[in-house]
């Protein structure tokens, strides 16, 4: 992965959230990567909107996780009722596939390759997360070890990049 060092410009500023600027896969540097002192590349002008986007979808698809996950001890304490899981996994789905619709109207506008590859990113994680609540809405309605093993397997597969996005380590729940 190659990571935007904190004194150079980076395209989605906020994308960071902990630790510095970390990019996702090298998007959204400022195409001053890791070069030869020889090399230089003029500084890509920073836009102010895509760096909003992006600080915005990497926090919010770290608080959706957090959201669903809380949803989801609820469950497993059995405190929750299958009704209002149901309810709110729902408004996730539909929050999600709202949001996904925004974005894909965004990969429309002129991107540059880096730009479009990272909203393409954040649009596969909250598909994932849709998918994690979906898991949770079933666990709710019959709790067995399959159903529940099913949501902690989409749970571990979608914390990962949501780290990357953010910052954080992928070990670190």
């Amino acid at each position: 992965m190659i990571t935007a060092p904190a004194n150079r410009p980076s395209r989605w500023l906020g994308w960071g959230v902990l630790g510095g600027l970390i990019t996702l896969a090298g998007v959204w540097t400022s195409g001053l990567l890791a070069q030869t002192p020889a090399v230089t590349t003029p500084p890509v002008a920073v836009d102010t909107k895509l760096q909003l986007i992006g600080s915005l979808s990497s926090r919010h698809v770290y608080t959706l996780f957090g959201y669903i996950g809380v949803v989801a001890d609820s469950v497993f304490r059995g405190t929750a009722s299958t009704e209002n899981v149901d309810a709110m996994m729902t408004e996730v789905g539909v929050m999600v596939d709202e949001l996904s619709a925004e974005l894909k109207g965004l990969q429309k506008a002129d991107l540059t390759a880096e730009d479009a590859a990272a909203v393409t990113e954040i649009l596969e994680i909250y598909q994932l997360l849709k998918e994690e609540a979906d898991a949770v809405r079933v666990y709710a309605r019959n709790k067995t070890e399959a159903n529940g093993g099913a949501f902690q397997k989409k749970r571990t597969e979608v914390w990962p990049r949501i780290a990357k996005v953010v910052g954080l380590p992928a070990n670190a729940k």
